[in-house]
């Protein structure tokens, strides 16, 4: 029997500069609205 399973893979970043302060975004879209750290899709050639 053969299963497929769909997955997107994603990836986020912590940047900390040297007085402690992390960078985050305050994402305003309406699928993932609030504050996340920096990130995005990995793509299929990625990696390899």
């Amino acid at each position: 029997m053969a299963r497929v399973l769909a997955i997107e893979l994603t990836m986020l970043v912590m940047i900390e500069n040297e007085f402690g302060e992390i960078l985050v975004q305050d994402r305003q879209k309406k699928d993932w609205p609030g504050w996340t750290f920096p990130g995005g899709h990995v793509e299929s050639n990625e990696g390899s």
